[in-house]
């Protein structure tokens, strides 16, 4: 509670000093709680699995905003986030607890006399998608954000990220040295009449001593691992190129496609820790007085059935890809469960191809989505049968079952259906209520999971019910 107050007095001195000097300032933020039910989200009961679930979880957020405007060439934005799950404390029964950070910090200006801006701090950060988010990179990242309008049509963007300073130890005693990951982005968005093409590259570098784990030379960040899993004993070139494309010119009818191929280099550990993948997705939606009908195909690259030539799945960093709301990362609420079919976001080895009716409405201010999505995994289940312990470990999955990380490598012959039915209610203008049902019924084929022995045999389907209300003020 002494944090909370210590930060509101120096949001207020904050917000003091700007009315001194900013023009204008400005706030806005965010209330948003969650309660959500769930069960078999790793795809087995309790009583078969033996790895208990919290089918009940109840939490909050809440973002707020400072805006410090001196004029159309300059401000300045602070952001603090609040997280708080109901009831989880340190101490004594209550909800009483701390868990504050700062979400942005960040200048935005144009240099004198130019078109050319600048954003400079903690910010948030997309790269281009046509379909569903970026599978790559969607969050906030500390970095220098440069853009120019080249004219009418095309423009260009380009920055530079530090995603990670796993020691930020400045002693030239320490002995974890080469621990940052710096990724460097190009974009060239070019928009015609009833098109656009947003082309793409990214580029990486990452210290062999920048596992995401404090500066331990170790096996995490499971979206950018090979096969083996094992730690790197050299610096790493990682590299995306893409584009995204969409096409209006036959509005109503309206395409978007997204294609990436991303590679990371293993260093001297040699190819087997090399990782090079595909990403390709499509929609094509048709809007109507009612409702929005669409469907959507994606396809991720997955392993091939030799472990010494590397990993031949799509890599990842933080990505946001999100055409259903359970399986996928398209949940509207924040901890609303969802990606337990993309491994949380880091494995995207698996073809889907689905539709959905998007906003229909029986009710004022109430609409709806229904979306219904199939899929089988890309993994070969040769390699699988006889490295699925391995992979799962360099994956951060379960390798066995009791106490693991949930999630399952999905083979060429694994395959699922989900179903979500998800609402949203305007009951003011600032105040939406949010109701997600969701449902995935798996297909695992025993003989491609050694690692789940006779459990792949009782698979059962998960599903999830969420409500939750935002308050944007």
């Amino acid at each position: 509670m002494k944090r909370v107050l210590i930060l509101a007095l120096i949001a207020s001195f904050v917000l003091a000093a700007g009315v001194a000097s900013a023009k204008e300032v400005t706030m806005q933020g965010q209330f948003e709680t969650v309660w959500q039910w769930t069960d078999n989200t790793d795809f087995f009961k309790t009583k078969e699995d033996q790895s208990s679930e919290d089918d009940f979880i109840a939490a909050q957020r809440i973002r707020q905003y400072f805006n410090y405007v001196d004029s159309e060439n300059l401000s300045g934005t602070v952001a603090f986030e609040m997280n708080q799950t109901w009831g989880a404390t340190t101490g004594a029964p209550s909800t009483d607890d701390e868990n504050i950070r700062l979400k942005r910090g960040y200048i935005d200006f144009n240099w004198p006399n130019t078109a050319l801006h600048f954003r400079a701090g903690l910010q948030g950060l997309t790269l281009p998608s046509a379909v569903a988010g970026s599978p790559i990179w969607d969050d906030d990242v500390a970095g220098i954000v440069a853009s120019y309008g080249v004219n009418d049509n095309v423009s260009v963007v380009a920055g530079w990220a530090r995603l990670l300073d796993a020691g930020n130890n400045p002693d030239p005693n320490n002995s974890v040295q080469d621990d940052e990951i710096d990724a460097f982005t190009v974009i060239v968005p070019v928009t015609m009449d009833g098109w656009s093409l947003t082309p793409y590259v990214v580029y990486a570098k990452k210290g062999m001593d920048a596992a995401g784990d404090g500066g331990t030379r170790g096996t995490l960040l499971p979206g950018l691992q090979g096969v083996n899993g094992s730690a790197y004993q050299d610096d790493q070139d990682i590299w995306w190129v893409g584009g995204a494309f969409t096409l209006s010119a036959f509005d109503p009818l309206n395409f978007g496609a997204d294609l990436i191929y991303g590679n990371v280099d293993g260093g001297s550990n040699g190819s087997r820790d090399d990782r090079e993948g595909w990403f390709f997705t499509a929609i094509a939606t048709y809007t109507m007085d009612m409702v929005t009908p669409g469907v959507f195909f994606a396809y991720g690259t997955g392993e091939d059935d030799d472990p010494t030539n590397g990993s031949e799945a799509f890599p990842t960093l933080a990505g946001v890809y999100a055409p259903t709301s359970f399986g996928f990362d398209g949940s509207a609420m924040w901890k609303a469960k969802d990606c337990i079919l993309s491994s949380g976001g880091t494995d995207y080895s698996a073809m889907v191809i689905g539709g959905g009716l998007y906003g229909f409405s029986f009710l004022e201010n109430m609409s709806h989505d229904l979306i219904v999505a199939y899929g089988q995994g890309t993994n070969d289940a040769d390699l699988t049968k006889k490295y699925e312990g391995q992979l799962n470990a360099a994956r951060g999955l379960q390798s066995s079952i009791a106490g693991a990380t949930p999630g399952v490598l999905l083979t060429d012959k694994d395959s699922f259906w989900e179903v979500d039915f998800n609402t949203k209610y305007s009951l003011y203008e600032a105040l939406t209520a949010y109701i997600e049902l969701g449902y995935i019924n798996p297909d695992l084929d025993k003989d491609s999971h050694p690692a789940l022995g006779t459990l792949a045999d009782e698979t059962q389907a998960a599903w999830k019910l969420a409500v939750g209300l935002k308050y944007n003020y």
